[in-house]
């Protein structure tokens, strides 16, 4: 305890806590109040009031100036900055009450969460061009894809024709055909009608004749 600190004597102060007033500033703790471990009173800038009846929790922290009011509760762990606690008001454990500081960069960061929803919709205005490019990259390609199926296609014409040359080249002469059962036809006939070879060998004499 130091600085300018008045503390009344009912006052119940447990192990470790520390009251702290900077100079020009002043500490004062009224009747029936209760302070828990480790709890921390720091006057700046003025004058720290804990009414009568008030209960600070284990490891909290004031620090500034101002007021806790009659019969407030304040849980553990609790931080309070330049406080300004209404009488019978129970602050949660853990919670973080005057800092004014975080309260202008939450404004200032939803300001700008506000403004980027206008640039998103125009990025996204912005992204309706791509589907004309798109669409005039599918007619070039159907355009180029017309083109080479017109200079593909004489190429059938080409082949059809190297193929029937081919196919007049390799075809045989009907007048240059073979029979080859003929020859073992004549070898049947002349054995079965020997008269008949005979006949046929005298046909050349008779003309002659």
């Amino acid at each position: 305890m130091s600085g300018d600190v008045t503390i009344d004597p009912s006052v119940a102060i447990a192990m470790g806590v520390i009251l702290q007033a900077d100079p020009d500033s002043q500490i004062v703790i009224a009747t029936g109040v209760c302070i828990g471990m480790g709890a921390i009173i720091h006057a700046s800038q003025g004058k720290i009031e804990v009414e009568a009846g008030a209960n600070i929790g284990a490891g909290v922290l004031v620090v500034g100036h101002g007021t806790i009011g009659a019969k407030a509760c304040i849980g553990a762990e609790a931080t309070l900055l330049n406080p300004a606690i209404a009488a019978k008001q129970v602050v949660p454990a853990g919670t973080i009450i005057g800092d004014e500081s975080r309260s202008v960069t939450l404004s200032s960061s939803s300001e700008e969460e506000k403004s980027d929803p206008g640039e998103v919709h125009t990025s996204s205005t912005e992204k309706s061009d791509p589907g004309e490019v798109h669409t005039s990259s599918t007619d070039h390609l159907n355009n180029s894809q017309s083109g080479k199926s017109s200079e593909v296609s004489p190429e059938p014409s080409s082949v059809s024709n190297s193929t029937a040359a081919t196919s007049l080249e390799k075809s045989p002469n009907p007048t240059a055909s073979i029979v080859y059962g003929q020859v073992h036809l004549n070898q049947l006939l002349n054995t079965l009608l020997p008269h008949r070879r005979s006949l046929n060998n005298s046909k050349p004499t008779d003309r002659s004749s």
